[in-house]
């Protein structure tokens, strides 16, 4: 219990109370809306049924009235006017489910409409996005909190920020019956891109498809398709999910970068490769369960089930050892003579691989617990290592993540091929937690295949959220007593009800 509450400060908690009472009641609490955090806007969301479709074309006709055009928009201009006004209005939507205080970033320049690749919405252009987004705000559906800019002689910039109005929120509600559990990405006939290579700058590049891309597309469609037909959310309170949203926003910001938060429309993965290759990084990314602190993910349910969490142990280590034909025993991370937290030794040894040049002091490291230099304490790795020191500071990293995301694609096609959810977080798997055998004996067969070689595989901490088990872990009691609150779950089983009234709706 102390582990959970040691980061909760009372007064804070309680401060968000406000703004629980005001999400779940559908109104701003406008004090509290803070200009000082944002992300980027989301042009790929998507959602179609009959009560959201009736609800897009009022506000469409609102719109034109409010034009007052000369002439009409062609068809192709009108369908990607349409794109524009409904991917605003549900990203803003989501935004302020996810947290009221979250502002979106909004790129207007003509810029960023001009250059088109295959990461593009391609049914969203300059012409109708900019009239779209110009008559939601004089019509009282969007408001900008402040304009963006652009100071060619500093050449420092930023967005414009803007938030959904109680216009836009009430509309979507209550007109068009909106809920997070109707909003997917993309239009079917229309997906956005899942496979991404950047170069050594980290921006995005085009490419040309091959046999390999195409397939590792094809086994991504299959995963994402099976994710998308579970219903995987976290089992805390109304208060505790705010307080855990306040805890993640909190490492960021405002940014024209994604800030960290919660947003539980993200169920599909997409793969990122490094560095122009193929052959290096590749893991899986966009599950919103990989946002959220490690010590929180034993609340995550699927289905309404608990889960349990598997990891590999010293995985990379054992990728290396095997690299060079030399066969790692013992705990790779417990070295003889050095007094330090395993934790930090995996950290250290993984930046060691993974950087190519010097890295920086850890932010735990304690020279005088320890009882050595940041330098030696390093030294004292490399050495423990020695059959593997070739690799140290030499990018390599990289080109092991390429392996332990072809593992993890391998792991997660087998549970697709029995109808279960498998969620990935680069080297372990969340699963129901009566499938933590299977789980098991997966991991270790798809490792083998790969390196053949053995490896551990190690179970992360389980609670069980049964509310009615008089044997349940309920670490949330204790915060709730601390609070001398209730903490109610409405939130949790309204959106259990919202995703079965989705699917069985088939929108």
């Amino acid at each position: 219990m102390n582990e959970y509450l040691n980061y909760i400060n009372n007064q804070e908690a309680l401060q968000v109370v406000d703004i629980a009472i005001e999400t779940e009641t559908g109104q701003h609490n406008e004090n509290q809306i803070r200009g000082d955090r944002a992300r980027p806007l989301d042009v790929h969301r998507w959602s179609d049924y009959p009560e959201l479709n009736a609800c897009l074309n009022d506000i469409i006709s609102e719109l034109k009235a409010h034009e007052q055009r000369l002439r009409q928009r062609n068809e192709k201009a009108e369908k990607k006017f349409r794109a524009a006004v409904r991917c605003l209005t549900l990203d803003l939507y989501v935004a302020w489910k996810s947290d009221p205080t979250l502002l979106i970033a909004v790129a207007r320049g003509k810029s960023h409409f001009s250059k088109r690749t295959r990461y593009s919405a391609l049914y969203i252009s300059y012409d109708e996005f900019i009239q779209a987004f110009n008559g939601l705000r004089d019509l009282g559906y969007l408001e900008i909190v402040y304009e963006g800019f652009n100071d060619r002689q500093s050449e420092v910039s930023k967005t414009t920020r803007v938030r959904a109005t109680q216009k836009l929120i009430n509309t979507l509600t209550y007109k068009g019956s909106l809920t997070i559990a109707n909003i997917r990405r993309s239009p079917p006939n229309e997906p956005h891109e899942i496979i991404i290579i950047k170069d050594n700058n980290k921006q995005m590049i085009d490419y040309n498809d091959t046999v390999i891309t195409t397939k590792m597309r094809n086994d991504l469609n299959i995963i994402n398709k099976n994710l998308l037909s579970n219903w995987i959310d976290i089992y805390l309170s109304d208060i505790e999910l705010i307080e855990l949203q306040r805890r993640i926003s909190a490492r960021t910001s405002d940014s024209d970068n994604n800030s960290h938060i919660i947003d539980l429309t993200r169920i599909e993965l997409h793969r990122v490769f490094n560095n122009s290759s193929w052959d290096e990084g590749g893991r899986f990314y966009g599950g919103w369960w990989q946002t959220i602190p490690s010590e929180m993910r034993k609340f995550i349910t699927i289905n309404e089930k608990d889960t349990v969490e598997l990891d590999y142990s010293g995985m990379h280590v054992k990728m290396l050892y095997a690299e060079v034909g030399e066969e790692l025993t013992g705990d790779a991370y417990e070295i003889p003579n050095l007094v330090a937290p395993r934790p930090l030794i995996k950290r250290t040894f993984n930046k060691l691989i993974n950087a190519s040049g010097q890295i920086r002091v850890d932010s735990e490291f304690d020279a005088d617990k320890i009882g050595m230099t940041w330098a030696d304490f390093i030294d004292c790795i490399i050495k423990h290592h020695k059959p593997i020191d070739k690799f140290i500071k030499s990018g390599h990293g990289v080109k092991l993540q390429k392996m332990d995301s072809d593992i993890a694609n391998s792991v997660m096609l087998r549970f697709n091929s029995m109808n279960y959810a498998c969620l990935p977080i680069h080297d372990s798997f969340i699963v129901i937690e009566s499938l933590a055998d299977e789980l098991e004996d997966i991991m270790v067969e798809e490792f083998s295949n790969l390196i053949n070689k053995d490896i551990d595989i190690k179970a992360k901490d389980i609670i069980e959220h049964v509310p009615h088990s008089n044997n349940a872990i309920d670490m949330r009691m204790a915060l709730r007593e601390s609070l001398g609150l209730e903490g109610d779950y409405k939130g949790y089983y309204q959106r259990h009800s919202e995703w079965h009234t989705r699917k069985y709706r088939g929108a």
